[in-house]
């Protein structure tokens, strides 16, 4: 069994309380040492965690047990859902078992499922809470952040992290801790065991709370209790940071701390302030600091540490800080002396004009753009790049080179650039550089699955505009990966844009995930079955397969359809050639449409033909802007209502369709 022993090794010198479990728990832990600090500690705990876990439920059964360990206490015919705090009625779950048409909440995995090692953990009710849908889908399986501090701050997602709210981050850590000590799962999959220390340590187990009725109801089901639950304390012995809740400890502790001394504000900014003081002293331990602004609360720091910033203030104000120290048992120090700062005013200077933009290397997708860089007062953070004086894209860096992606082929681009800094203050823009972009194989598709949206864990159908056009993915997931970014479908499909190139041999990559079978995806071509594209029973071995002589020319749209309902799969680097062995002059001749002009600064967008074309176009978004068509005696269509940007266009005559680029000054 492998420990953080390093971690551990840093408290074996602190003293800590002694540790005594109630008359009703003795028995429970009858072999656990509390004597023990520590990794020995950490062993005993896991030894008898892992020992009384004796009912092993699966994941279904779940719904037998769940709902009573989350049961509101004040209406019993009610969950208290995880992270909002609602009361819901215990007959909304999702299920496809469930008689009841209103379904609003679902079970969320604290430590994702996704993260596990699939298995008895999977259905352990300790890490199960009953949770809304849509805040569940929002979580995903991102790594538990910090919040700002504030007191009943809500829960809220980046994007890319989630805060489990102000009432719910003491709930959040004893769980990862017993997923911890139960499975070895690491915390630094869901974030740091500092954060969850000092989560333990802020948000104690209150009375006759969920938390308790949890682990009752959970130790009745499946054999073992929460030990963090029972005693947040043992987190401190075991790992040590900010002392957190002894609930075996029945002497009260009234001593309040010292009052912190040497306040310290320094290092101003627009919208912030450091502060740094002399730590205060408590016979017990100090769990946290209060910062006040001119003498009214406006943060908890959330741990012991003796610096912090203070945000979210106004530029050009003068502050007066002062602080108080805290204990766990909520015992408070005096204010401390004050001390002044004033921020600094706002940035009001732009950067100078980028010089010397060149644009080189063309291909038939991308163009390199470098330039001499800007100067700023304080930095360039970034720079914005045009075309044909409409934004297309901001570099992200202050790096002076850039590759312009996702062009269109056989296109004359002009380029200008300007830069931009932390304050968000933009030079005027640089000199043009005209390219033209290659000729291309455009029409025949690549998709990494790089613009698939953000990483969600529920199965739904998904779209994106991929490099050459619109994807659809059936009851599919987002938040997964393979060789980078994979969509992961169940008992769905994904569906190809309509191309033009026809398709010769198709090749892609897939991978189980989690548990399942081996099975195979049924590859159609325009409704037709042309193979299949088989996947391992391995969940830890990707299969890369090319499909040869498909050999259909035309207008194409390509399908893989998963022949399991269950086995949740994931794809990526899907690429097929295309097939030109049976094209004629017409479809040649579709294939070579033009758009002029384009780039577009009118409201007239011409397309010769010699027969019906019909015409649609779509925002970047997917988005459905203009339906119309042209022939041989109208070859135009009207675009007034479109605003500057990037369009896709989609010509299709019924037999054949083509996708092509359109850029709106």
């Amino acid at each position: 069994m492998k420990h953080i022993y390093l971690v551990f090794l840093l408290v074996t010198s602190i003293g800590f309380a002694q540790l005594t479990p109630p008359a009703s728990l003795q028995t429970y832990y009858t072999d656990v040492d509390f004597s023990k600090t520590g990794s020995d500690l950490y062993d005993d705990l896991a030894t008898t965690t892992i020992a009384k876990h004796t009912t092993f439920l699966t994941y279904s059964q779940r719904h037998q047990f769940l709902y009573n360990a989350d049961e509101d206490s004040s209406n019993e015919s009610n969950v208290l859902l995880m992270y909002s705090g609602e009361s819901r009625s215990k007959t909304e779950y999702v299920s496809g078992s469930n008689p009841n048409s209103t379904q609003t909440f679902n079970t969320e995995h604290v430590y994702p499922r996704s993260l596990l090692d699939i298995g008895i953990s999977e259905a352990d009710l300790h890490l199960l809470r009953s949770c809304d849908t849509n805040i569940n889908s929002s979580r995903g399986n991102n790594p538990f952040t910090d919040g700002s501090g504030t007191p009943n701050q809500a829960y809220f997602s980046t994007g890319s992290s989630f805060f489990p709210g102000w009432e719910w981050r003491g709930d959040v850590a004893r769980i990862i801790m017993y997923v911890n000590l139960r499975y070895n799962e690491p915390f630094s999959s869901v974030g740091t065991l500092n954060l969850f220390l000092e989560w333990n340590a802020a948000d104690p187990v209150s009375l006759n709370e969920i938390e308790d009725n949890r682990n009752t109801v959970i130790s009745d089901a499946q054999g073992n209790r929460n030990p963090f639950i029972d005693n947040p304390y043992l987190a401190t012995v075991i790992w040590g940071g900010t002392p957190a809740q002894d609930r075996w400890n029945t002497t009260p502790d009234t001593e309040v701390p010292t009052t912190p001394t040497a306040l310290v504000a320094v290092n101003p900014t627009e919208t912030t302030v450091d502060l740094s003081w002399t730590a205060s002293i408590d016979n017990i331990a100090v769990s946290s600091y209060d910062v006040y602004l001119g003498g009214a609360f406006y943060v908890n720091t959330s741990s012991n540490t003796t610096t912090y910033t203070v945000t979210g203030l106004t530029a050009s104000t003068a502050y007066t800080f002062t602080l108080l120290a805290k204990d766990a048992s909520g015992n408070e120090s005096s204010l401390s002396t004050s001390a002044t700062e004033t921020t600094t005013a706002p940035d009001t200077e732009d950067p100078t004009i980028p010089a010397s933009l060149t644009a080189s290397n063309p291909t038939a997708s991308t163009i390199d753009l470098s330039w001499t860089a800007s100067t700023d007062n304080t930095a360039v953070t970034s720079y914005d790049v045009y075309v044909g004086g409409i934004f297309y894209v901001n570099t992200g860096s202050n790096t002076t080179t850039y590759t312009v992606l996702n062009l269109a082929s056989e296109t004359a681009y002009t380029f200008t650039i300007l830069a931009k800094d932390a304050a968000g203050n933009a030079s005027s823009q640089s000199n043009s550089a005209i390219e033209t972009t290659l000729v291309g194989s455009s029409d025949c598709a690549s998709e990494d699955f790089a613009n698939i949206p953000a990483g969600q864990s529920n199965y739904t159908t998904r779209t994106w505009t991929g490099t050459d056009g619109f994807w659809t993915a059936t009851d599919a997931r987002t938040d997964q990966s393979l060789n980078s970014k994979a969509i992961c479908i169940r008992n769905g499909t994904l569906t190809s844009p309509a191309l033009s190139g026809g398709i010769g041999s198709l090749t892609v990559t897939t991978q189980l995930t989690f548990g399942g079978s081996a099975g195979t995806f049924d590859v159609l071509v325009n409704n037709v079955s042309v193979g299949s594209i088989p996947y391992g029973s391995d969940n830890t071995t990707s299969t890369t397969t090319t499909l040869s002589n498909i050999n259909t020319s035309g207008s194409v749209t390509v399908v893989l359809d998963n022949q399991s309902t269950t086995n949740r799969v994931r794809i990526d680097d899907l690429s097929f050639t295309c097939y030109t062995g049976t094209l004629d002059i017409d479809n040649n001749d579709f294939v070579a449409i033009k758009l002029y002009p384009n780039p577009l600064n009118g409201d007239q967008l011409f397309i010769k033909a010699n027969e019906i074309l019909n015409v649609k176009i779509f925002s970047i978004l997917g988005e459905k802007i203009t339906d119309s068509s042209v022939d041989a005696s109208k070859s135009y269509i009207k675009v007034s209502n479109l605003n500057k940007g990037v369009y896709l266009v989609s010509i299709s005559n019924g037999n054949k369709s083509v996708t092509k680029k359109l850029i709106k000054l």
